[in-house]
């Protein structure tokens, strides 16, 4: 089931990069987990500015608002078509094999 599971994350960034023009796009290893489970733990440790789309995806016909998107820290600057967005971040300690981390 995990090779399957592997295969269709796989397709479904492959799909929504070609969506939205952006290639090269990974997905979260799990849904409503800690931001080490996405891409941008990579980037937890890093010092220097950096640039990340974040593509978010509502497969519902319920319209959604806002999107909830975990990273390792507060300080990041959010844009939605090049404006800076309405963004709060709110952390809190989170327990991940063994380890207290700070998770928002």
């Amino acid at each position: 089931m995990e090779v399957a599971l592997d295969a269709n994350t796989k397709t479904y960034s492959s799909l929504m990069g070609d969506k939205v023009g952006l290639e090269g796009l990974a997905q979260c290893f799990a849904t409503n987990s800690t931001y080490m489970d996405c891409p941008i733990s990579q980037y937890a440790e890093t010092v220097s500015d950096y640039f990340m789309n974040v593509v978010v995806h509502n497969p519902s016909t319920v319209d959604m608002k806002e999107a909830r998107i975990a990273v390792p820290h507060g300080h990041f600057d959010v844009y939605k078509d090049d404006v800076e967005a309405d963004a709060y971040v709110v952390c809190h300690k989170d327990y991940l094999e063994g380890d207290d981390i700070d998770s928002c």
